[in-house]
């Protein structure tokens, strides 16, 4: 690696990202597609009392106001295995686990009439105490595993040089939530080919998930 330490390297996707030139999954143009768009939870944790979609329903284009009380519901979702590779499930029941949680999808044939009907569908929550900072008693834990390396790992003598330190500084630091911000906004576009064939246009670094 050393011989590209310090070292500029150019991108070869970086001119057409730069220019505008970059083809996204948002771009493909499909006909007569639908939109989706989701309601997120206001809550972080809790579960929703009532939801009401007739509003979103009546909307102008609406083609579905999708519920926990009316999504298919998915085999095995209660389990970590396949056909899924998670445990948690969307639309599956009235448990909310975190702010921003999808609680509702609202399907129209533009985005814009999409946008405006998942605002008309209501929400009500009973929401649950939250703990949101390690101050607040969240404690530090040792995963189980990672993918790569070890969970704990140790570099030196630290308590031997704490001790012998000419200057000590014991402070605590805080900082708010980092979140990077892709040039590609999320996007995944589905298309059917007959009954038994599906194309999948979609902004991820897991295709085979």
């Amino acid at each position: 690696m050393t011989a590209f330490t310090g070292r500029g390297l150019d991108r070869v996707d970086g001119m057409l990202k730069v220019t505008g030139g970059a083809r996204y999954a948002a771009d493909v143009p499909v006909a007569d597609v639908a939109h989706g768009v989701i309601v997120g939870s206001t809550v972080a944790t809790g579960r929703i009392a009532t939801i009401d979609g007739k509003t979103a329903e009546a909307a102008a284009g609406v083609l579905a106001v999708l519920t926990f009380a009316n999504a298919p519901k998915l085999p095995g979702a209660d389990s970590k295995g396949p056909p899924n590779d998670r445990v948690l499930q969307f639309l599956q029941d009235d448990a909310v686990h975190y702010d921003g949680q999808p609680v509702a999808v609202v399907v129209a044939d533009s985005l814009e009439r999409a946008q405006h009907a998942a605002a008309l569908v209501h929400v009500t929550y009973s929401a649950a105490p939250v703990t949101v900072s390690l101050g607040d008693g969240a404690g530090a834990y040792k995963p189980a595993k990672l993918v790569r390396d070890e969970t704990d790992s140790n570099r030196g003598d630290f308590g031997a040089a704490f001790a012998s330190a000419p200057v000590k500084v014991d402070e605590t630091y805080s900082t708010p939530v980092q979140t990077h911000n892709p040039i590609e906004l999320h996007s995944t576009t589905a298309v059917w080919q007959g009954t038994n064939r599906l194309t999948v246009y979609d902004a991820t670094q897991g295709v085979y998930g």
